[in-house]
C-alpha cells in the first residue's frame, strides 16, 4: 500500500510541476513582410494545364530573432514557434490578380534543414471575382529550428491555369505566433 501510495502522489506531483511550467509559459505574436517576384513566363498570355511555376527566394536576412529580444525572451527559450496567417498581395503590375493561379503552396527552408510547408491555398481560379489578396492556410507545424540561423529562405510552388507575361510581385505578410518559457 505504500508503494502505491508513493507511486500515486509521484505522479501527482510530476503531473502539478508541468502544469506549473505551462503557466510560465508566454505567449506572443509578430509579423514580418517580403516581397516575392513570380518572374515572366510568356511574351503572350494563354491558358496551360496545371503547370508548375516554382521560384525561391534569395536567402532572407533573419530578423525574427530580434523579435524575441523585443519581447524579452531568448530564442533559445522559444518551445515552438508557428504560422498563424500568410497573406499575399499583389503590388505589381497594376490591374493583375491571382486568377492565373489554381492553387499555391509556401515552403521555409534554411541550411542544413529539409524544406517544410508552411501554408497553402487551392482552387485560387475557382474565386470570383479574381482576389488581388490571398488568405493562404497555414500548416500546424513547428518552424523554430528555421530561425535560429542567419538566414531563411521561402520556396513558393504555384500551379498556374494560364501564363502571365510581365513580372509580378507579391508582398507576403507572415503572422507568427511564439511561445517561449524561461524554463525551458
Amino acid at each position: 500500500m505504500r508503494i502505491t501510495t508513493f507511486l500515486l502522489s509521484t505522479l501527482i506531483l510530476l503531473g502539478a510541476c508541468k502544469k506549473a511550467k505551462e503557466l510560465l509559459d508566454i505567449t506572443f505574436r509578430f509579423s514580418t513582410k517580403n516581397d516575392i517576384t513570380l518572374p515572366k513566363i510568356s511574351d503572350t498570355e494563354h491558358a496551360v494545364i496545371d503547370s508548375i511555376v516554382t521560384i525561391t527566394t534569395p536567402e532572407i536576412t533573419n530578423t525574427i530573432p530580434d523579435e524575441f529580444k523585443k519581447n524579452n525572451a531568448d530564442i533559445n527559450k522559444v518551445k515552438e514557434l508557428s504560422i498563424e496567417g500568410l497573406d499575399l498581395t499583389i503590388k505589381s503590375p497594376t490591374g493583375q490578380t491571382f486568377g492565373f493561379m489554381k492553387n499555391i503552396e509556401i515552403y521555409i527552408g534554411a541550411t542544413g534543414k529539409n524544406e517544410q510547408l508552411i501554408a497553402t491555398k487551392t482552387n485560387i481560379g475557382s474565386i470570383i471575382p479574381a482576389p488581388t489578396v490571398l488568405n493562404l492556410a497555414p500548416q500546424n507545424v513547428n518552424i523554430i529550428d528555421y530561425i535560429k540561423g542567419p538566414t531563411y529562405y521561402l520556396k513558393v510552388k504555384v500551379a498556374i491555369t494560364k501564363t502571365y507575361t510581365s513580372d509580378i510581385t507579391i508582398g507576403s505578410e507572415i503572422k507568427f505566433k511564439a511561445v517561449a518559457n524561461p524554463l525551458n
